[in-house]
């Protein structure tokens, strides 16, 4: 199939990383209203299951990695329609969300790592899975809400609200920590830890790599980094002609 029969199949597949990004901030912002109502329960899962979809395929992933991610989803997704009422029921839809959440990141890092350029689809991936990485921790902080009790954190905070277990996830990963939701089980303030040892660490990698694709560039090509270096270096002013110079070449 040619690129003009499919323009957004075209378009995806070249901003890809993009996509990704745009769909993973659209998951974070529905967050808050991803608690469940009778009213909007049903709509509100759909928008947060068209966003994985969504992000899934902007991944441009084929063959059995993308039906597994969309199997992953759909499993999700039947999960959370049925609500189950057991303790197994509760905590299911968090580790399979998780399970998926950790499956992109773990394809994200391996682009970064295998990226070639420090170019703007670096960035965008690098930055997917920064945000890929902060909702994964969230649904380990509701997995353990949901077995340990709502007392595991402060205030007492319930698996389905998800909102400020995805604010607190991101509050611990970027080590800013208000302190307004703060870990009281002795697991979650090891998890707290991990995840906030897991940011620094993300960030440092992300940094030394896009650092090193930068000076793979400049050694393969040294003229163009040569040149670059010597356009931006300042012009010295041009020295003032001699008084008696301009005199004598004065034809009158």
């Amino acid at each position: 199939m040619s690129p003009l029969a499919n323009p957004f199949a075209h378009w995806l597949r070249r901003n890809h990383a993009f996509a990704f990004l745009g769909a993973s901030v659209v998951l974070i912002l529905l967050s808050p209203f991803a608690v469940r109502r009778e009213s909007v329960a049903m709509a509100e899962v759909a928008l947060l299951a068209v966003a994985i979809i969504t992000a899934s395929m902007s991944l441009s992933l084929s063959g059995w990695r993308f039906l597994t991610i969309v199997a992953v989803a759909t499993l999700w997704l039947l999960l959370r329609f049925l609500e189950l009422s057991s303790l197994i029921g509760a905590a299911a839809p968090q580790l399979v969300f998780a399970i998926l959440t950790g499956g992109i990141f773990i394809r994200l890092a391996n682009d970064l790592l295998r990226a070639r350029a420090a170019d703007l689809t670096t960035l965008a991936s690098a930055l997917s899975g920064f945000l890929m990485l902060g909702i994964f921790w969230s649904q380990l902080y509701g997995l353990c809400v949901t077995l340990l009790g709502p007392k595991a954190l402060h205030p007492d905070i319930s698996h389905d609200d998800v909102g400020v277990l995805v604010y607190f996830s991101f509050s611990t990963l970027a080590t800013i920590g208000y302190g307004d939701v703060l870990p009281l089980h002795p697991l979650a303030r090891m998890m707290a830890v991990f995840e906030a040892v897991t940011g620094l660490f993300y960030n440092a990698v992300v940094i030394a790599r896009l650092v090193s694709l930068y000076g793979r560039e400049a050694i393969s090509d040294p003229e163009a980094s040569m040149g670059s270096a010597r356009d931006s270096r300042p012009v010295p002013p041009r020295p003032a002609r001699p008084i008696h110079a301009a005199a004598d070449d004065d034809p009158i």
